[in-house]
C-alpha cells in the first residue's frame, strides 16, 4: 500500500533481466523492463490511483482542468490494450512503453498508471499530480 511503503518494499530488479529478485518484484515487471528499454528511464513508478483509474474507463485521454495538473502533465493518454491481470503481457508492455516515449505518465485502461523519470521521486511526481487532477475531473463530471 502506497501510504505504507518502506525502503524494503522497493525492488531494484535488473532492467534487462532475468534477475533472482524477479519473484519479489511487481507482476508487471515485463512492462517496467519495456519502459526502461524504450525510454532510458532511471526509474518507473506503477500505481493504482483510484480516481485516475476510474476515469481511464470512461475516457481515452485525460486533460487536467487544474493549472498545476495541466502544467505537470499536459494530456494523459489512456492505453486501451489489456485489462486487469493482463498488464504484464507483452502487448501491454509494448503499448505502455511506446506511449511513454512521448509522455512521462500514461494510464492502462481500468488498471492504473505507469510513470517514468530519472529518479523515483521524478517518476512519482506525475503519479501524484495525476491522482489530484483526476479527483478534480471526477467531481466536475
Amino acid at each position: 500500500m502506497l501510504g505504507r511503503i518502506t525502503r524494503d518494499d522497493v525492488i531494484e530488479a535488473d532492467p534487462v533481466g532475468p534477475d533472482p529478485i524477479d519473484s519479489r518484484a511487481s507482476s508487471e515487471l515485463t512492462v517496467h523492463r519495456a519502459i526502461y528499454h524504450a525510454t532510458g528511464a532511471g526509474a518507473v513508478v506503477h500505481a493504482h490511483p483510484p480516481y485516475a483509474t476510474l476515469l481511464s474507463m470512461l475516457q481515452d485521454e485525460l486533460t487536467p482542468v487544474d493549472s498545476e495538473g495541466y502544467y505537470v502533465l499536459g494530456r494523459v493518454h489512456v492505453v486501451s490494450i489489456g485489462t486487469i491481470g493482463t498488464a504484464g503481457l507483452p502487448e501491454s508492455a509494448r503499448a505502455v512503453s511506446e506511449a511513454l516515449k512521448e509522455q512521462r505518465i500514461v494510464l492502462l485502461k481500468g488498471h492504473g498508471s505507469f510513470a517514468r523519470g530519472d529518479t523515483l521521486e521524478h517518476a512519482y511526481m506525475p503519479t501524484s499530480s495525476l491522482e489530484a487532477s483526476s479527483f478534480y475531473l471526477y467531481h466536475l463530471l
